[in-house]
């Protein structure tokens, strides 16, 4: 399983699996009536998103952009959701909670659109992520 170990080392990622850079956001899109924790990579066609799902490995970084600590991770782990949200009947609708993680400052990185990384598995046939 991959680790990225610290901002000065390049994190071990095993063959067919890729270590994406973007930005973790609240996707909310009409109809759905419901907000989503989503990674959308920096080079990726406009509109391509990875909605987290459980087992998803993530680590969020400051947004403090050229400040002193802004590539030291705030939160970094596996994304275990729980639902119902205790966000739920807020403005966002969230569907689903990070375990161990205070709802509110979770919303903040993601509406705040946090630099973030997601080890992502490559499928086999298309070469893309899943």
């Amino acid at each position: 399983m991959s680790r990225l170990r610290n901002k000065a080392a390049t994190s071990v990622v095993p063959k067919g699996v890729a270590c994406l850079q973007g930005n973790c956001f609240l996707f909310d899109e009409t109809g759905f009536g419901m907000g989503f924790w989503a990674f959308e990579e920096i080079n990726a066609p406009p509109g391509e998103i990875h909605i987290l799902d459980d087992g998803d490995e993530l680590v969020i970084f400051s947004d403090t952009m050229g400040e002193p600590g802004a590539d030291e991770p705030v939160w970094s782990g596996h994304i275990q959701l729980m639902e119902p949200s205790s966000l739920e009947d807020s403005i966002f609708h969230i569907k689903a909670d990070q375990r161990g993680i205070d709802a509110l400052t979770w919303l903040k990185w993601f509406v705040g659109r946090h630099p973030a990384k997601l080890i992502a598995t490559v499928h086999e046939d298309t070469g893309k992520w899943l």
